[in-house]
């Protein structure tokens, strides 16, 4: 207890007694409230004090009509969805769609689930009944806002008027709604960020009593563009949400759905990659090469225009003034153009005015890389930076890109010729326009091709020569159910669906590398799919626990004392132990087994899993083990195994490209094979035949296959290592000559003439098939055809 040395009183706390001090005798708290003598030390929290609680005027929620004193208590009331119970009872079973729009000005900052969830609703509209047939004749005006972010947020709440459903069902009931809001907003805005929130209640029965928890299932921000697929959206995000329940359900035992409140949906104007309206300053490191022209315009969001216009009418002083470009303001087409500008529509300025755009920006280690690459052919092409700083944007002009990229791609001081599309540096023009023909049709990218330090791909992967501890191996069974189909139309092609598989059981098996780990799991009933996944998601956490506990090596036998004493080399990789890679004990975490002698490097490469194998269908895995030294359990794909077992088997490094130029050659030349039935039907006529006539032609049908075609291909002399580019001017009888079995070999682009003796044998299927659009066209096929094949 303390007192205040002034009057006596006394206080629990040294708090209490300054706040005395400063209101009662140092005169600190001198705005008293006239109608409950309430004393505040600024005016402004006596207005507000005034305006909340001895306000006359209400504010009413129009669904159930109470009043409220302050907006964050009907806040509140909302939220709880206390009008929205209130409203059912009232209602019954009829069918209607309440929808609340709100808007209200964005947070800086929404970090938390608090944050997010909380609706803001600024004004109201209840939607009278309609019926589904109606809805697209629903009009859904938000009313004037007096927020200052102009409605750009919207929410959208759709009340559940049927207790009975489940959260899939509902959603389901609330998609035509939800689909039509989001083509509504599109009208307005030409994209958008949507999201779906469903509110519920669920219970759970403890010794205490019955308890209630509020809980949402929300999805993330969503971009919604004119062109996008509604509906499909929609079910994807339903997807989400269902997912987000049944986990909750699974991880939060004892909890069941006691009711499903409402469906709010969140409307947001986006602006993808939208121009600034302030000016950013380029990075001092770029700003160095002297090669950006960086116009300043604090004073509007037209960076865009500025940028252009300095690039096609550059000016000798001040070229970075707005006032040096004022005069060719009426010399470019920027109809329809909006400030600040997307990158969306800067193919639309290009098709106006007849411009090529290329767009550049860089990452966080200022490493610039292609954004959007003009394809348009004209005169004129310039080069744009665009910088970005949180939600801000900035469009610059390159005058010298490669003064701009050259120091990022070598230390060469001299003039460099760059591709605009993939940044690489030539050391002459005739090099780069000899690249551009190879890269000209592929996508916009900052290529980094390998170090010539580690350009060798060799088999790395030794840890998976060990078994993985832990396996599932499980198995589904099934009834056969009738199903309920209309009849095919014969006109057209179709499937027959007779039947459905419903899964009414199943069984799995824990397999443990150190022996018997648990009873196999079997059930027969309900819902069979869904506690398969609960029963094991359950084991795979307790697996979990286990890898992530290791346990320490058990006291070595004399026999293993012996072995690791006398190994030499490595017992994964097989390399002789050196000073730099010291020999150590590996064992297994899980069992404690002393696995062998194993180098340094490799026991740091054994990994335990992140991951739990489980197989349906399965083999018991021993015959990969014992032919490849490879467990197929690490793997998730047939070809990745297929790939290691190579690597492992045949120890060869393949050298991998380092000249971007050789892998666009390669890239060039692959074709794909041609399969087709060049004649539609084929009908065979012959003495062996029973409905043999002898009075037609004699046909016989002969059917061809290649065994092994793949692994035929790849057991030949294939392109290893020392790729360099040939300076031999070789002719058509040095390529004949050129032996299959060569210790080297080329590949080569030629030239092939189709000579017109060939044309009637080789009709049916011409060869060397080629790439190109055929006519009439605009998307290249592989086409057969008797014309000569050039570049």
């Amino acid at each position: 207890m303390v007192s205040c040395i002034v009057c006596g009183k006394g206080f629990n706390t040294n708090y209490n007694l300054k706040r005395h001090t400063l209101q009662v005798h140092e005169k600190k708290y001198s705005h008293q409230c006239p109608d409950c003598s309430k004393k505040f030390a600024q005016p402004s929290d006596l207005k507000r004090h005034k305006d909340s609680v001895h306000s006359a005027e209400k504010i009413v929620c129009e669904f159930c009509g109470t009043s409220f004193t302050r907006r964050d208590n009907l806040l509140h009331h909302l939220n709880n969805g206390n009008c929205q119970r209130k409203l059912q009872k009232e209602a019954g079973k009829r069918k209607r769609l309440d929808l609340t729009i709100s808007s209200r000005k964005k947070k800086s900052q929404l970090s938390t689930s608090a944050e997010n969830s909380a609706a803001v609703l600024e004004n109201s509209t209840t939607v009278p009944e309609n019926s589904d047939d109606d809805l697209e004749k629903i009009s859904l005006p938000p009313k004037e806002s007096e927020s200052a972010f102009q409605k750009a947020y919207k929410s959208f709440n759709l009340p559940n008027n049927d207790s009975s459903l489940g959260i899939k069902e509902f959603l389901l009931l609330r998609k035509e709604e939800t689909v039509f809001i989001f083509r509504n907003e599109l009208k307005t805005y030409k994209s958008l960020k949507v999201s779906k929130w469903v509110h519920c209640i669920y219970s759970k029965e403890t010794d205490a009593g019955k308890m209630i928890k509020n809980v949402e299932f929300k999805t993330s921000n969503n971009e919604v563009f004119q062109e996008t697929n509604l509906v499909s959206l929609y079910d994807t995000m339903s997807e989400k949400i269902v997912k987000e329940s049944e986990d909750f359900e699974g991880k939060d035992s004892g909890w069941t759905l006691d009711e499903i409140l409402r469906l709010e949906v969140r409307t947001n104007r986006y602006s993808p990659f939208r121009g600034s309206s302030s000016f950013i300053e380029v990075p001092k490191q770029i700003a160095e090469t002297k090669a950006i022209i960086n116009v300043i315009n604090k004073k509007d969001s037209q960076c865009f225009m500025w940028s252009v216009l300095a690039a096609l009418y550059p000016s000798a002083n001040h070229p970075n003034k707005t006032s040096s470009y004022v005069t060719h303001l009426n010399k470019l087409n920027f109809d329809g153009i909006s400030f600040p500008t997307p990158l969306n529509e800067v193919k639309k300025f290009s098709k106006m005015n007849d411009i090529g755009i290329n767009i550049y920006s860089f990452e966080e280690d200022l490493k610039i890389f292609p954004l959007l690459i003009s394809d348009i052919v004209c005169e004129k092409h310039i080069d744009l930076l665009y910088i970005k700083n949180n939600d801000l944007g900035h469009y610059c002009f390159i005058k010298s890109l490669s003064r701009l990229v050259s120091k990022q791609l070598s230390k060469h001081q001299h003039k460099t010729y760059i591709c605009k599309r993939c940044l690489s540096a030539f050391q002459t023009e005739y090099k780069l326009l000899q690249h551009n023909e190879m890269c000209g049709n592929k996508s916009p990218a900052r290529v980094v091709m390998p170090s010539e330090t580690c350009k060798f791909l060799n088999f790395k992967n030794f840890q998976h020569s060990l078994k993985i501890p832990f396996v599932v191996y499980a198995d589904f069974e099934c009834v056969t159910m009738k199903t309920d189909t209309c009849c095919p139309d014969p006109n057209f092609s179709f499937t027959n669906m007779y039947e459905k598989h419903v899964p009414i059981g199943f069984c799995y098996f824990i397999s443990y590398q150190g022996g018997h780990y648990k009873d196999p799991v079997v059930y027969r009933g309900t819902n069979a799919p869904k506690c398969f996944i609960e029963k094991l998601e359950k084991d795979a956490i307790e697996i979990e626990h286990i890898y992530k506990n290791p346990k320490p090596l058990l006291p070595l036998t004399e026999s293993e004392k012996q072995l690791y004493d006398n190994a030499k080399n490595c017992y994964v990789c097989d390399q002789t132990f050196r000073e730099n890679n010291i020999k150590v004990r590996d064992h297994n975490h899980v069992t404690q087994k002393f696995n062998g002698p194993c180098c340094n490097s490799c026991n740091l490469a054994m990994k335990t899993p992140k991951f739990l194998p489980v197989f349906f269908h399965n083999l018991s895995g021993k015959i990969c083990i014992q032919t490849y030294k490879l467990d197929p359990c690490w793997y998730f794909t047939t070809p990745a195994l297929s790939w290691d077992a190579m690597l492992l088997k045949t120890k060869v490094a393949i050298e991998l490209f380092t000249d971007y130029d050789m892998l666009l050659f390669i890239e060039n030349g692959v074709r794909g094979g041609i399969s087709q039935c060049c004649n539609r039907y084929a009908i065979a006529n012959n003495k062996y035949m029973s409905n043999f006539n002898p009075d037609d032609e004699i046909k016989y049908l002969m059917y061809l296959d290649a065994n092994n075609l793949y692994g035929y291909a790849m057991s030949k002399y294939l392109p290893l290592k020392d790729f360099v580019w040939s300076d031999n001017n070789l002719t058509t009888q040095d390529i004949l000559n050129l032996s299959d079995e060569s210790d080297v070999g080329y590949i080569l682009e030629v030239d092939l003439d189709y000579p017109p003796d060939l044309h009637d044998k080789h009709s049916d299927f011409p060869l060397a098939p080629e790439n190109k659009p055929p006519p009439n066209c605009k998307e290249p096929r592989l086409l057969t055809t008797l014309e000569p094949k050039t570049k």
